[in-house]
This record gives C-alpha cells, structure tokens and sequence, in this order.
C-alpha cells in the first residue's frame, strides 16, 4: 500500500515556518563535554586508537529529546485532533494476542516495574486529562468508549522505528469484539502520535488493523488510520540523520557490533532503523546496539536503556536547525529549498518523489515547493528559474560545495606509464653516453647532488638477461666458400 493512501491531519504539530521543532530544538554533545563526561570516557577507551576520531564523530551526532519538550509537543499533537470526545492510550509492549483487556473490558492494570517509555507517556496522559476531563479520557474501558460516544482514539508513543511495537499493540486492543464492532462499522478514527516516525513502519502498522483497503468499501481501513508525528525519516536515507558521511559510522557500528558478540540484528538498532535520537526519559532500542546491547565483551553507554545523570548533563544545549550536518551553515529552510531546487534540477518533478528526496512527509514537501514558488525559484510547472539557478550558484559559493574537497591530483593516462627502464638508451651509443653525463651533473629529485635516481642507475648497471645480449651467429660443422664445401 502506498503511503500516499495514509491520511493525514491538517494540521502539523508545531510546524514553525516549515521547521520541524524536534530538530532544532534536541540537544547534542559538543566536543568539550566528550571530555568531561566519565561515562563517555569510559565508552571510548574500548574502541581502537585508529578509530577514536570516528567514534568520537558518531557520538556528536547523538540528539536527545528532552522531557519537557515531548510533553509540550505530545500535548499540542492531541490538541490538533479536534474537538469531541477523545480515548487516549499509552502504547505498551504486550506479548501475545489478548493481553490488554480483561474479563471486565477494562485494560489490564500496568504491573509495578518499570516499563520504560510508557512510564513517561501514562503520566503525561494523566496531566493531560486532569486539565480536559469531559473531553480527554484516560485509558477508559469499552463500556465507557460506548456511553461517552467515542470517536476518536489516540494511540501515543515517544517514537516509532520499526512499528513492532504499535503493531503488536493494536492487534491486542482490537481483539475486544465491540471494539472491532465500532470499527468496522467505521464509527471511530484512530490517531497515531509520535514525535517522530520511520517512513516504512507506516505500513506495517496498518497492516495490523483489521479491516481492508478495498475500494468498495464505504470507509476503507487506512482512511480511519492517521499518523502524527514532527518528523519522518526514510528508512533508506542515512543520510538525513548521520549526514553524508554515514558509511564511515555503518562501518563502525559494524565492526564493534561483530567485535562486542552483540546480537546482529541490533548492529544498526532493532529492525535496522538505525536512529541518533533518543530521550532524556531512556534510549530507544532503534539506535545503534553499541550504545546500549551489553555483552561479556562489550560495556554500552546506555546501559539497559537508561540515560544517566552523567549523560544528560553531558549533552549541550546546542539546537540543531536541520538532521543533515552537512547543511548546518544554511539555515532551516535554506537548506530545505536547496534540496528541493537540487532534486528538480536533477529532472525529478512529481510530489511524492520530492518529498522522499526530502525525506519528509508529501504535505511538508507540498509547503516548501510553495516557498520555493513564492521566492521565485520555480514555476507553475516546477521548473527552475532563473533566479533558482542563480541561487544554486550562490549557495555553492558561500562554500556549501566545500562538503566535496576538490582533488588536485596530477591526472598521469595510462598510457604514458610505461617502465623507464625498457626505454633507457644503452650506454654504448652516443645518445646513451650523453644522457648518463647529463644525469650525473643535474640535482637530483630528492635533493642530494651528484647521485642519479634509482631508476637509471639500475638501468646502467644492471645486467643484461641472455634473451638480449649479443651472440656470434651459429655455425655448423659444414662450411662453405667460392669454391665449395670444405671439412
């Protein structure tokens, strides 16, 4: 199923000017705090003296969420539904089918230990409906989704990687017969709120509702499904999230991960969504197994997932204003036009294949071609204008080309690398006599004087092979003259 069939809400959370907020407003490691941050001191000294610089790269990629700010956004998310009565649910990881209602359609009581992320997101859940009691439900039961006339409900996570975990979710709460009942009858909408998502997991969760697309039906199954989320990263894509640079940290991830006995597929994080973000409230399993999957050989960063003290404190508040390094000096939205204006350079034109350019979301890409239309870089037929390739040139002036170092290399053909030493003259002609003179009187490439370079002092002085040295012609036993054979 396309993903252009998943509807989406009008209205994204938090968009300022097209910026996503999550991306400019999560905390990096800066180059000082590496030092001063035991935890990461001790993380270092198992990687190899080649690779600390590497290492050390990978780790100043890292962005942290804060609580404070998913608090903020997860609530102006459910806020953006609308208005009428609203079901709010923390996604939790629930093994089996049937393990989130029991015999009273009530879901499960949570057990004591700590779950995680769903810790945070409960107690969010609860703040938020203590502040709209009529209109926010609290993980209420099927007698009152159908009493209070529910039509909306809000799945929330702090992020989705894989989709494993919303799938396995939604399978467990449309298990109750009555919920399936309203579903299929098409009287409730479910809202998926993450404060970012991978591209290729929203497919996979759809596939774990019950229901189909076909088109026949009054209300097909992905129409009542909509997916929120402040930023969409392609799975493909490593670059938007490591910068172009990526295979250098794949190969590192890579090498450690064999080195450590980590289990394979965690080198890149669980279902290979290869992630840099994580939270202050704990680390997601879709980053890179050599932060946080412990072994006998192997000590993670992020030890069972939690983020340390030590770790937070280590983390600036240095705000990054696009998930491409690279495109740092730019601006937000420079930076977004610029690969926009790149890509349709490049002869693509359709919507959709811009937005997976971009790696963003169809609405999102639909706003930045309109600025680009505004600004009068394209035209009606998103084609570049004069005034797009003038500022392609400008951007690649200010040293945005300076991410791809010229090589200045000597280009020598093939050709001419032919070996000295079979065209050398030999040293009985004249021309042979005069080059060797000459050679001796000149300096020589490395700067002593007097001395020849290796390659024509091993040619004068090195033995001829019998293949070329002279021979005297072959005679026979038998001889002629003018006056015939004689013995």
């Amino acid at each position: 199923m396309s993903k252009n069939h998943l509807r989406q809400p009008d209205v994204w959370c938090d968009m300022r000017d097209g910026e996503s907020s999550t991306i400019a407003d999560c905390l990096s490691l800066s180059s000082d705090s590496l030092g001063r941050s035991q935890s990461i001191i001790s993380w270092l000294k198992q990687i190899d003296e080649s690779d600390l610089p590497v290492a050390t790269d990978f780790l100043m990629r890292l962005r942290m969420i804060t609580r404070d700010h998913f608090s903020r956004w997860a609530k102006k998310a459910v806020e953006s539904v609308g208005q009428g009565v609203s079901a709010l649910y923390a996604v939790r990881k629930i093994d089996g089918i049937g393990g989130f209602w029991d015999g009273q359609d009530s879901p499960i009581a949570r057990p004591a230990q700590s779950l995680g992320s769903e810790d945070l997101v409960c107690s969010l859940i609860s703040q938020f409906c203590r502040s709209k009691q009529p209109q926010w439900l609290d993980h209420p039961s099927v007698g009152i989704l159908k009493s209070s006339k529910v039509r909306r409900i809000i799945f929330i996570d702090d992020s989705i990687g894989s989709g494993e975990r919303v799938s396995s979710f939604a399978r467990n709460f449309f298990s109750n017969k009555s919920i399936r009942s309203l579903w299929s009858m098409g009287f409730i909408d479910v809202y998926i709120v993450s404060i970012y998502r991978s591209s290729f997991a929203e497919s996979r969760i759809v596939e774990a509702f019950p229901g189909s697309d076909h088109r026949g039906r009054k209300r097909p199954r992905c129409s009542k499904i909509h997916f929120l989320s402040d930023w969409i990263y392609g799975g493909n894509i490593q670059c938007h999230r490591w910068g172009r640079d990526s295979s250098r940290f794949t190969d590192l991830c890579t090498k450690y991960g064999k080195f450590g006995k980590i289990i394979r597929g965690f080198w890149l994080g669980f279902g290979q969504s290869y992630s840099p973000y994580l939270f202050e409230h704990g680390a997601p399993d879709n980053i890179p197994g050599i932060l946080f999957c412990r072994s006998k050989k192997w000590s993670p960063l992020f030890p069972d997932r939690t983020v340390t003290v030590d770790l937070v404190s280590a983390f600036s508040g240095t705000a990054m204003s696009s998930p491409a390094p690279s495109m740092l000096s730019l601006g937000p939205i420079t930076s977004q036009i610029y690969g926009l204006l790149v890509a349709i350079k490049a002869g693509i034109r359709s919507v959709s294949s811009l937005a997976g350019r971009l790696n963003c979301h169809r609405d999102y890409a639909l706003v930045i071609i309109s600025k680009s239309a505004q600004a009068g870089f394209l035209t009606e037929e998103r084609r570049l204008t004069r005034g797009g390739l003038d500022f392609l040139h400008a951007i690649g002036r200010q040293g945005h080309a300076e991410s791809r170092p010229l090589k200045f290399d000597l280009y020598v053909p093939r050709s001419w690398s032919t070996d000295q030493a079979t065209v050398q003259p030999p040293e009985s002609s004249p021309l042979g006599t005069s080059t060797m003179a000459h050679s001796e009187r000149r300096k020589s490439s490395d700067g002593e004087s007097g001395r020849d370079s290796l390659e024509r002092t091993d040619a004068r002085v090195a033995k001829a092979t019998q293949a070329v040295e002279p021979h005297e012609p072959t005679k026979t036993g038998v001889s002629l003259d003018g006056l015939g054979p004689s013995d």
